[in-house]
């Protein structure tokens, strides 16, 4: 993935953001965040303010699939986890 790139994120097969100027560290990738202004975008964004999501949120970045797990709660970056085993499907 071109780290210059700005890539939207999907989580439940929605848009819900995007992320650019992409790091990898390991088996993390981390960016700047910001969020999609929309309803999914804002749905996501209460969700995981409510701490609903017990750390298992699987979000695509530039394809619309799970890919990887979300590390940490957007702020002005985003962190997620390279794992193996993604689900197949949202």
């Amino acid at each position: 993935m071109p780290q210059d790139e700005r890539k939207p994120v999907f989580w439940n097969e929605q848009l819900v953001g995007y992320v650019e100027d992409l790091s990898v560290d390991n088996f993390h990738l981390y960016g700047k965040w910001t969020p999609a202004k929309s309803k999914e975008g804002e749905a996501f964004l209460e969700m995981l303010r409510a701490d609903e999501y017990n750390n298992d949120i699987w979000v695509g970045f530039g394809e619309n699939k799970p890919m990887y797990n979300l590390a940490s709660l957007p702020d002005r970056n985003i962190d997620v986890r390279m794992l193996p085993n993604p689900p197949a499907k949202w």
